[in-house]
């Protein structure tokens, strides 16, 4: 029998992204018609980048194989997405978070050279929560992180050279989804979360509210 962490990495690693991601809490994507909007950030674009996640204790003990899950989507999203970019191999960071449990503690330019890269993008979790509150039954997605770039030509190397906030909610509704198809939930909200993170690096249509 396939154990859930055997079946997060398989999903993390495969190539296609479960289409409902396209919808969340601000609204959904259009279908040609919504501006395009630029990216808020560009320091990403010809430059080798890496991604490192990080959630709570809290979370964790829930959600054992988030961060590596997470850090595998967002990192294909900004390969697929930003222009030029250079990513790191996912196996490569999980051994690297892995050997250095205490890396959010490294000064930014050890993670940069450690890692070999010009940038990385450090996503925080603060908030991960897969039920609706006080009702185990109903499935009620939400995420909120702090994301961050460490850029290796900045003067203050260890002071991010762009911060945001980004979150995400799946279903959108108010009211949660019966228990259903767990796996698929799950893809869905992280999914939507990347797709937000990754459009404050890349040029992308506005999301019609």
């Amino acid at each position: 029998m396939t154990d859930r962490a055997t079946v997060w990495r398989r999903w993390a690693t495969g190539t296609t992204l479960w289409a409902a991601a396209l919808l969340g809490s601000a609204g959904c994507r259009g279908f040609g018609h919504e501006p395009m909007v630029p990216a808020e950030y560009d320091g990403l674009q010809q430059q080798r980048i890496a991604v490192l996640v990080a959630a709570t204790d809290t979370t964790l003990y829930g959600h054992p194989q988030l961060e590596s899950v997470l850090g595998r989507v967002l990192i294909r999203q900004l390969a697929d997405r930003v222009p030029g970019a250079q990513v790191s191999d996912p196996d490569q960071i999980d051994r690297f978070a892995q050997a250095n449990p205490y890396w959010q503690s490294m000064p930014g330019g050890e993670l940069l050279k450690r890692l070999n890269v010009q940038r990385v993008v450090l996503v925080d979790i603060s908030h991960y929560a897969t039920r609706e509150p006080g009702n185990a039954y109903l499935f009620q997605g939400t995420i909120l992180g702090r994301v961050a770039v460490l850029a290796d030509d900045h003067d203050q190397i260890s002071n991010p050279v762009y911060a945001t906030v980004v979150s995400a909610r799946h279903p959108s509704g108010r009211v949660g989804r019966p228990d259903g198809d767990w796996q698929l939930m799950e893809q869905a909200l992280i999914n939507l979360f990347t797709q937000r993170v990754a459009d404050r690096f890349s040029r992308h249509r506005a999301v019609r509210q």
